[in-house]
């Protein structure tokens, strides 16, 4: 399983990316937060269509 995560490493950081922006945006009060939270989120699904293109 290791060696599938060393040949799909852009999509492994597009998954962490998306859990930090989730986690960002649902824990935050801040609404400048949220959107960094949010934005984040929005960089992950564009790293993930690139690594899948």
């Amino acid at each position: 399983m290791l060696e599938k995560l060393f040949l799909n490493h852009y999509e492994a950081a597009a998954v962490i990316l998306s859990g930090i922006g989730l986690t960002n945006l649902l824990l935050q009060r801040n609404l400048i937060k949220k959107i960094i939270g949010l934005n984040i989120m929005d960089t992950a699904v564009y790293l993930f269509l690139a690594a899948k293109g």
